[in-house]
């Protein structure tokens, strides 16, 4: 479980960004980065590798959907909110299929946008605990030495001579 996740936020409105590092710092997140446009994004995200990534939809030179589907392929192992001004179900759509994790109206109370973030991250992490667990390969040579009936094959087949 990662103990202070890392932060990027992209939005080409300041408010929206103080408004998400303050939740941010309530929270013990480190923020990384702030940019306000989204060419500035895809770069600044492949150097930094945030965990988490706030990602405005509409933003001058580049929207969030363009710059999600430019990391498309980057992105598996950080948690992306998007922030919107409208809920375009097309948009929405789009956006989680590209990997986005949710999905918050940036006219939604900052209480309310406070608890989403703390939830969206908690179930994120929650899930990726239990990917690394399932696919780690030390862990599964154990389980198996430890498995009485595995271990009687595996002493059976692997003698010398």
């Amino acid at each position: 479980m990662i103990t202070k996740p890392r932060v990027m936020i992209v939005d080409d409105e300041e408010n929206v960004r103080e408004v998400l590092n303050m939740i941010s710092s309530t929270f013990k997140f480190e923020v990384i980065a702030e940019i306000s446009n989204g060419n500035e994004a895809i770069s600044a995200f492949r150097k930094e590798k945030p965990d988490i990534l706030f990602l405005d939809i509409n933003m001058p030179f580049m929207y969030g959907d363009e710059v999600l589907e430019a990391l498309k392929d980057e992105i598996e192992n950080t948690c992306v909110i998007m922030l919107t001004a409208f809920s375009d179900v097309d948009n929405v759509k789009k956006c989680i299929k590209l990997g986005a994790t949710y999905f918050i109206r940036k006219d939604t109370s900052v209480p309310k946008i406070a608890s989403i973030i703390k939830e969206t991250w908690y179930k994120f992490n929650e899930k990726h605990k239990e990917k690394s667990k399932k696919y780690n390969l030390n862990i599964l040579i154990q389980e198996i030495k430890n498995d009485k009936l595995l271990n009687k094959y595996w002493e059976k087949d692997n003698r010398i001579g």
